[in-house]
């Protein structure tokens, strides 16, 4: 989990304070990482290791040598800024996910804390449950309807806080009512104002009979 401290985003607003600030487990850079090193740069160290005067004496060689070795850190590079900002944001207010998918493309989600429905996570393997990352699912009722924050460190505790700045949320702004909710109460309405003309019905034929009287 990063100090959230020091860090705002575009759009944030003035009463809105950021309480996680969350990225993929550092682990899951690893792999990626090693794939490009494998690829692009310990070829050339183990090409130049073995016919190193040979690249030295000519320049075809050695600028091919260093273009490729200048793509391989490129790549590396690459990977880093792509999970760097892939972020979660955990507001007051509401929960927002970039997805950063290139370094020229993102996509963005978010739900506000109100629209929570259910939050859950889950530790699926045993490097997952060794190094404590994983999944964290949170059902919403808006068009997005699940946000999954996924491979974040200890996602239990997550999951708590966000559980807890929701509840926290409903009582400062009032939860917003559902449809069903809604029903009930019409229908708590109708049957108050129906049982109510039922009284007065029966008032005013007990005030007939005792004039009648």
């Amino acid at each position: 989990m990063t100090n959230p401290e020091k860090f705002s985003f575009k759009g944030q607003k003035k009463d809105e304070k950021i309480e996680l600030l969350l990225r993929r487990h550092w682990f899951t850079l690893i792999v990626p990482l090693l794939k490009r090193f494998i690829i692009f740069v310990l070829p050339l160290f183990i090409f130049f290791f073995l016919f190193s005067t040979f690249i030295l004496k000519s320049k075809f060689f050695s600028i091919f040598f260093l273009l490729w070795f200048v793509i391989g850190i490129s790549a590396i590079l690459y990977e880093w800024v792509v999970w760097y900002y892939d972020i979660y944001i955990i507001t007051n207010k509401r929960i927002i996910d970039i997805d950063q998918k290139t370094l020229f493309s993102r996509s963005v989600a978010e739900a506000s804390l109100g629209k929570v429905q259910d939050v859950s996570f889950e530790i699926d393997g045993m490097i997952p449950t060794f190094l404590k990352y994983g999944d964290v699912g949170v059902q919403t009722a808006g068009a997005e309807e699940v946000i999954n924050l996924e491979e974040v460190y200890k996602p239990d505790e997550v999951q708590e806080k966000i559980m807890e700045l929701q509840k926290k949320y409903d009582e400062e702004e009032g939860s917003p009512v559902t449809a069903e909710e809604l029903i009930e109460l019409i229908e708590e309405k109708r049957d108050t104002d129906s049982k109510e003309n039922k009284e007065e019905e029966n008032k005013s034929t007990e005030n007939e009979k005792k004039s009648d009287q």
